[in-house]
């Protein structure tokens, strides 16, 4: 953990000894001594917004995923080339830009179904349903449409210049069930680029999931969009507190959601910075059952972690035995 007190929690200072030189030897000797120079100022890092990303370029994800109900394991930021730390298969995402509008998603689903998706301009429903996303449209020749949705569109009263969201719908062959990912990615904080050194509260958020669960008998899906979060880091004590209470608005078709407002609980966890790695990752408990992966993960970006985002998946179930699932992104400002 020492390592990352260096790389988040201390200001770099650079520079060695700043003892004196001693006396030259010799001569008349009892010369005043020459002082040490003063170590140079460690440079600035540079972050460029997504106003200002130009070309081809590669992003690291903070990713949650459901299959058929299946929450894929949080892994936090990365991508799907590397195992994770500890081995294991990677169920990150990769995603690469031309800087043109087109995009590419690379993955393994748990099924062990490689994917590997290129959405170009073309591919975008101009009458989608999903007015604040740009939506992607691919059918992969079987009757299922592969989709791409970023939010990359304006929204009142929301500032994000170093992460956005994104949600990925795939399914890599016939057989296999749809997967569902709701991502982070942007311009990560660099390990040279420390946090301050007190507590940092977020106040901006921004939340894309789903929760699935029984009601009445019924399969139902509620949007998460409106959800409550609060999320905070303290360098000192390597640890990211956040909180979520669940808000939902039931689907009801492609784009179309419930005027009530359905309260599904609240799920909190701390999360530990790792040493040497752009990364968070921590469990998540609330007032339901756990029965599988319930986590969250994720990373900072911009400067000094101006902004940070995390995904989040939850496979529980309620008091009654009725399946309570929640997949999701938040990215966050402060």
């Amino acid at each position: 953990m020492a390592s990352a007190a260096l790389a988040l929690a201390l200001v770099a200072c650079g520079g060695g000894d700043s003892g004196s030189t001693p006396p030259p030897t010799g001569g008349g000797g009892g010369g005043a001594p020459t002082p040490s120079p003063s170590p140079s100022p460690s440079p600035t890092p540079t972050y460029l917004t997504f106003a200002q990303l130009t070309g081809a370029r590669n992003f690291l994800t903070a990713c949650a995923g459901n299959t058929g109900g299946q929450i894929i394991p949080i892994q936090g930021l990365g991508d799907s080339t590397p195992p994770p730390a500890g081995g294991g298969t990677s169920f990150r995402l990769s995603l690469s830009t031309d800087g043109a509008e087109s995009y590419r998603v690379r993955g393994q689903t748990l099924n062990a179904e490689n994917f590997d998706i290129q959405f170009v301009p073309g591919d975008i429903d101009a009458n989608s349903p999903f007015v604040n996303l740009t939506d992607y449209v691919r059918p992969d020749g079987s009757g299922f449409n592969n989709r791409f949705l970023l939010a990359n569109k304006p929204v009142q009263g929301i500032t994000r210049e170093y992460v956005r969201n994104f949600v990925f719908v795939v399914r890599p062959r016939p057989s296999d069930p749809s997967t569902t990912y709701y991502c982070t990615y942007g311009v990560p904080t660099l390990l040279t680029d420390p946090l301050p050194t007190s507590t940092i509260t977020y106040s901006s958020f921004t939340v894309v999931g789903n929760a699935f669960t029984i009601v009445q008998g019924q399969p139902t899906s509620f949007d998460l969009g409106e959800s409550v979060v609060t999320l905070s880091a303290n360098p000192a004590t390597f640890q990211v507190s956040t909180q979520i209470t669940f808000v939902g608005r039931q689907v009801l078709g492609a784009g179309v959601l419930s005027d009530t407002r359905t309260q599904l609980g609240t799920a909190s966890g701390t999360a530990t910075l790792e040493a040497n790695t752009q990364n968070f990752g921590g469990l998540l408990e609330g007032n339901f059952v756990r029965v599988g992966e319930s986590a969250f993960g994720g990373w900072f970006f911009g400067p000094q972690g101006r902004e940070a985002g995390y995904g989040f998946g939850i496979q529980g179930q309620t008091t009654t035995g009725a399946p309570l699932v929640f997949t999701g992104a938040v990215t966050a400002r402060r």
